[in-house]
């Protein structure tokens, strides 16, 4: 199946505050779609027992932080969704929201919300954005072939509201640029003729992995991007190895400015020096659109 298709056409989104307000429960839907989510903050996990919509079998997701502040989520699957999460709320502290997904016609089996699970675990660590919580990675149960088609497309507009809901857990770094045409905004980006690449993506810039950061800095360097260098080797996502300081895995930065920073280890302007194969800076595609 074009899993493509579910995700590249046009949804219509509804999302219910039923206080009114944004910091309390939503319930989301999409048109023509049968599953549902329900996002609820933990400081109301109390409000579950209102909605008889999260009593049935589906998967969820604890979103918190940990120490460092960092985006964390676990993945998990029940066939009482809501009674599973009261267990959670005693056993496992680092969560602050959940968000639970069911499906309106209670077709879902547990077979079914067991694929769910390690289907989405295998998608949110192939995307990278969060850290995941779960020690273990479930294996995908047996299913029919039709049955996992169906699942497979389930888990896709999963991905749409838990991004419509604030978390681009399932959302790869896509690279659609307002002002950028298709071809220019997959064009990938060289920093002053060093090894050092990266491309523009909906979320700001993403430096690839492999990418060499110099191992010195300037005394001028701004504070918050000298505090990412440190950040990023003390984390494992910059190690060294032979005397060369290289990225091990694709790193998302908020400008082409901070990223080309950080790996100059002095203030620069990413719109001047990055680069791309025709030796056009970022500024002069970006104008040229």
């Amino acid at each position: 199946m074009d899993k493509s298709a579910v995700i590249m056409t046009g949804k219509s989104i509804r999302v219910y505050l039923p206080t009114g307000s944004i910091n309390g429960v939503r319930h989301a839907e999409i048109t023509n779609w049968t599953g549902q989510a329900l996002s609820c903050p933990r400081s109301e996990i109390k409000s579950l027992n209102d909605w008889d919509e999260v009593s049935s079998p589906g998967v969820y997701f604890l979103f918190g932080a940990d120490g460092g502040q960092h985006q964390t989520v676990y993945i998990g699957e029940a066939e009482n969704v809501r009674d599973r999460i009261k267990n959670h709320v005693i056993n496992k502290d680092f969560w602050n929201e959940v968000i639970c997904i069911t499906n309106k016609d209670e077709s879902l089996t547990k077979s079914h919300v067991k694929y769910l699970e390690a289907l989405l675990i295998e998608q949110a660590s192939n995307v990278n954005r969060y850290q995941i919580q779960n020690t273990v990675s479930p294996k995908r149960p047996t299913l029919p072939r039709a049955e996992r088609d169906s699942m497979d497309e389930f888990s896709s507009y999963i991905g749409i509201l838990l991004g419509v809901l604030g978390h681009k857990l399932l959302e790869p770094y896509v690279n659609q640029v307002p002002g950028l045409n298709a071809e220019t905004s997959t064009t990938k980006l060289q920093l002053l003729k060093k090894h050092a690449f990266g491309n523009l993506v909906s979320d700001g810039f993403l430096v690839s992995k492999g990418s060499e950061m110099l191992a010195d800095s300037v005394k001028s360097l701004q504070s918050y991007n000298e505090a990412l260098r440190q950040r990023f080797i003390e984390e494992g996502k910059v190690v060294q190895r032979d005397k060369k300081f290289i990225f091990t895995q694709d790193t998302l930065f908020s400008s082409p400015s901070s990223a080309a920073s950080v790996l100059l280890g002095s203030s620069r302007n990413g719109l001047d020096v990055w680069k791309n194969t025709e030796g056009e800076t970022l500024k002069e595609i970006e104008t040229s659109q």
